[in-house]
């Protein structure tokens, strides 16, 4: 078996571009908007999540995008590349207050359909507990 590595280079320098780039809403042609819910997880001698939503807390303010913590992490309403970048923002922070290791889980959904923010959805939940 043969592989091209000159292809695969193209490919992952195509994915890279893409990533920097930011990702682009099929049918607006404008940058791709996300709700990213992320669960941070800090593992090692510093292992208060409070510690580093404290720590994020600034970060996630200087951003300008809207957000929520919440008792495991944080939501973000943002485009695509902000809300990225924003968590690996965190993180280099992180481990710059001390923590050694930390983890992040994260749930990110997009709509093609219509644009809607977080504060839409919470909208919609609470009208419909009030039938």
């Amino acid at each position: 078996m043969r592989i091209n590595f000159r292809a695969n280079r193209q490919i992952t320098i195509a994915i890279n571009t893409a990533l920097i780039i930011g990702h682009f809403h099929p049918k607006r042609n404008t940058r791709m908007h996300c709700l990213a819910d992320v669960a941070i997880t800090p593992i090692g001698p510093i292992d208060s999540i409070e510690k580093a939503l404290e720590l994020a807390k600034p970060l996630l303010e200087a951003s300008g995008q809207e957000y929520v913590i919440h008792d495991g992490g944080f939501t973000i309403d943002a485009e695509w590349k902000d809300a990225m970048t924003l968590v690996g923002q965190i993180h280099e922070h992180l481990h710059k207050s001390g923590f050694v290791r930390v983890h992040s889980d994260m749930r990110v959904g997009t709509r093609t359909d219509k644009a809607q923010t977080m504060q839409d959805k919470i909208n919609v939940v609470e009208k419909k507990l009030k039938q």
